[in-house]
Order: structure tokens, then C-alpha cells, then sequence
């Protein structure tokens, strides 16, 4: 944040050497753009340093962590499965050749599987 205020009191002072060579209406202008700049530039700071120091300290935060790294096998599978009837609707790639009753079997069976996983560690930490 420090960084970025200076950068932006640098840009401001550089703003106001050129404004004072400019024309009156464009000098208004410039004006208020610096200043907006400034403005937010300041909020950016006090909004990612205030929501930084409630992120550890959520519980929600932390339960929504856990199930996304708990979900990231699942959701892989599911784009992969995406990818594959992609390329059997085209006719390229390893699942080219597959039919659709195969492939969507075989969908199923991997995202069961992954489920049946993820339900055995759910298990295995007593949740």
C-alpha cells in the first residue's frame, strides 16, 4: 500500500507540472481524475488490508476452503468428462471413437468414483 501511494503521489505531481501548462477546462479535468485516482487508490488500500486480516480468522472462510480442496479431484474429473464428449462430438482425440452409451457410462463411473473417495476420507478424518 505504501508503494502504491507513492506511485500515486508521483503520477499526481507529474499530473500537476503538465496541468499547469494546459488549457483551464482541460486543467478542471485533470484535476478531478488525480484526485478520483487518489481517492481510490486510497480506498484499494484500506479495503485488501482490512479484508486480509478477517480472511484467517473466518470460520466460513475456512469451511469454504476445506470443501473446495475436498471438491478439487471431483471438479477435475467433471472437466475432463466435459473435454472428452467435446471430442467425440468432433471425432478427435482419445474419446473420437467412443460411443455415446460407453461414454456415458464411463462419465458416471469416473465421477462415482471420486465420490466414493472423497466420502472414504470424509470418513477416515470422522466427519
Amino acid at each position: 500500500c505504501v508503494a502504491r501511494r507513492a506511485a500515486a503521489v508521483r503520477a499526481l505531481r507529474a499530473r500537476c507540472v503538465r496541468m499547469m501548462t494546459a488549457a483551464p477546462r482541460q486543467r478542471q479535468r485533470q484535476r478531478h481524475i488525480a484526485a478520483g485516482a487518489a481517492v481510490a487508490s486510497a480506498l484499494a488500500c484500506a479495503t485488501t488490508m482490512s479484508a486480509r486480516a478477517d480472511v484467517g480468522d473466518s470460520p466460513m472462510v475456512a469451511e469454504m476452503l476445506r470443501r473446495t480442496e475436498a471438491n478439487k479431484e471431483l471438479h477435475a474429473i467433471e472437466l475432463q468428462n466435459k473435454y472428452c464428449a467435446r471430442q467425440a462430438a468432433i471425432g478427435v482425440g482419445d474419446c473420437a471413437g467412443a460411443d455415446t452409451e460407453d461414454l456415458r457410462e464411463m462419465m458416471v463411473e469416473s465421477k462415482r468414483a471420486v465420490e466414493v473417495k472423497a466420502a472414504e476420507a470424509k470418513a477416515a478424518l470422522g466427519e
